[in-house]
């Protein structure tokens, strides 16, 4: 009698199959192997209202399902967002129901499962807008006016905590239950800068540099703040690049910041630059050539490092040894990156506001697709 314990449509090889583990869903021919990337372009997938195009995309792990917010704003500004999950194999897409242009983005996923979302939305100036989802669809609620959203987070009290930019300062605002406080940092950039997000529960890590100034002024490198020890500290991760296109930021297991950077070099080359803080300070390795803008960085739960640029993804391994390899045959003008126990995710753009979405299986010494090769 065929047999499918595990129930992932494959029938195990001891009754005539060819599933070589009946006991894990995600072993069986046809499975994702690591070293392979399948890319898939979302522009089917998205309302008609997009025409095609987005502007900004956000994205999360639920589980292991990627989640990613896809924001149709974009200049002439049009409304839209949409968000898209993938659940086996097959896309779906829950309309946000905005009727205002909706410029970046910020997604998050609390203990419950419940998603949260931020988002610029409006013409000039944009409203800092909360969104969260549930049985009836997504309520907002406005904030601030004139804001972008770097990042959010729920904790485990229902506290919301949501990083953005306000008048090119850095600021944090902070809401339960739709009574929300507001707290502007003090480190302001003359003309926006380039910045990144991440937050911790309640403590907010930020990437940030101010690109206006000359480049030995105070702000000009790049530079990280947070409130981990109560009070907002700002250090300069290194005198010797200064900020160019734009920064990426996530934490590890152990709440370590790690930042990617697409800089400007001293001697007006751009690079990816990849910053991590050590015992003696921050450290700063030169990844690979692409000078941006699209720059991500996420952190595996083995240690590896994975930084995503406009063309690459470069893997740092818990040894220090880099690779590097394409994703894509396509550029992208912007990007984000996560990852699950099994895979790496990259949403990325390009400059013609085309969305696609990026998928490789992890290393993890298993056979997955029954090849009989482990990797």
């Amino acid at each position: 009698m065929a047999t499918d314990a595990d129930m992932d449509g494959y029938v195990s090889d001891e009754s005539g199959g060819d599933d070589c583990n009946d006991s894990d869903p995600m072993v069986h021919p046809n499975a994702h192997e690591a070293e392979e990337w399948e890319v898939d372009d979302l522009t089917p997938i998205l309302p008609g209202s997009f025409g095609g195009i987005v502007g900004s995309t956000s994205l999360i792990m639920d589980g292991d399902v990627p989640r990613i917010l896809c924001a149709r704003g974009s200049w002439p500004a049009e409304p839209g967002a949409v968000l898209l999950g993938q659940e086996e194999g097959s896309w779906t897409t829950d309309d946000l129901g905005t009727e205002d242009p909706v410029f970046l983005t910020a997604l998050s996923i609390d203990e419950d499962g419940k998603l949260h979302a931020a988002m610029a939305v409006g013409s000039v100036p944009t409203q800092l807008t909360y969104a969260t989802s549930s049985a009836s669809g997504w309520t907002t609620a406005q904030i601030v006016p004139n804001a972008y959203p770097l990042g959010i987070r729920v904790d485990e009290s229902g506290w919301v905590s949501i990083a953005y930019q306000s008048d090119n300062s850095l600021a944090l605002a902070r809401g339960i239950e739709g009574v929300w406080d507001v707290e502007e940092l003090g480190f302001t950039a003359d003309c926006g800068g380039w910045r990144a997000a991440t937050i911790d529960s309640r403590v907010a890590h930020f990437a940030w540099g101010n690109p206006c100034n000359g480049k030995y002024d105070e702000f000009s490198h790049p530079e990280y703040v947070t409130n981990s020890d109560g009070l907002w500290t700002s250090e300069t991760i290194t005198e010797d690049l200064w900020t160019g296109n734009s920064f990426a930021i996530t934490l590890d297991a152990a709440g370590a910041a790690h930042v990617a950077i697409a800089a400007a070099a001293d001697s007006s080359l751009g690079g990816t630059d990849y910053a991590w803080r050590s015992d003696a300070g921050w450290v700063v390795e030169r990844v690979g050539p692409d000078p941006g803008p699209a720059i991500g960085v996420a952190v595996d739960a083995e240690g590896t490092v994975h930084v995503i640029s406009s063309l690459h993804h470069n893997a740092r391994d818990p040894s220090g040894t880099w690779t590097s390899e394409a994703y894509s045959d396509m550029e992208a003008q912007s990007v984000r990156v996560a990852v699950s126990a099994i895979a790496l995710h990259v949403a990325f753009v390009t400059a013609q506001g085309e969305p696609f979405h990026a998928r490789r299986s992890l290393v993890n010494g298993i056979d997955d697709d029954c090849d009989g090769i482990v990797r």
